[in-house]
């Protein structure tokens, strides 16, 4: 079986709070901090995964860029957006306005300045469970509205970045899409 070395380049999108550094923390370093520091700017991360295909390994170096989360810097968004060939999106489950603002901000203006590019959408915080405040149909209203490039909508995961829960399966399905989106799955 063949391998090949893919270098893709992510970003993590949402709301000021909801959790995409500590998303990004335990992804690549598996570790957890509940101290709350704005993310100012854009900050990169990387790590690798292997994901199997039928006709090859791909080894994928994923650069994960976590930006700032106020809406209020669109010309820096659309700056990051461009080029990117993938993104999480995130909300906190117990702040409804944070799903409602990615898809009144954060969906169309990615996709208007990164085209329609592989997404997964982490509803984060699931661990806080006598303050859940959003329910799955309103995630899947919300993405169903969105499509990629392939017709679909994107996926969605239930996460805590505190526990880990599905935060490793979130990156690696992006991971996924990333290479199906490259024609090597």
């Amino acid at each position: 079986m063949q391998t090949k070395n893919v270098i893709k380049s992510v970003i993590m999108l949402g709301d000021a709070a909801v959790g995409k550094t500590s998303l990004v923390r335990r992804f690549v370093v598996d570790q957890f901090d509940d101290t709350y520091i704005t993310t100012l700017g854009a900050k990169p991360m990387e790590k690798d995964i292997r994901i199997v295909g039928k006709d090859a390994i791909i080894e994928l170096r994923m650069i994960i860029w976590d930006i700032m989360g106020q809406k209020d810097y669109e010309r820096v968004h659309r700056d990051m957006f461009e080029g990117v060939n993938g993104g999480i999106i995130v909300c906190d489950v117990t702040k409804p306005e944070t799903l409602k603002n990615l898809g009144e901000y954060w969906i169309p203006t990615f996709f208007e300045y990164a085209g329609k590019v592989p997404l997964v959408l982490m509803a984060n915080k699931i661990d806080l469970k006598e303050q859940l405040k959003i329910e799955i149909k309103d995630i899947q209203a919300l993405l169903a509205s969105f499509q990629m490039k392939d017709g679909c909508s994107p996926p969605f995961y239930l996460t805590s970045a505190k526990t880990g829960e599905n935060v490793q399966v979130g990156f690696e399905k992006l991971g996924e899409l990333l290479a199906r989106d490259m024609g090597l799955l």
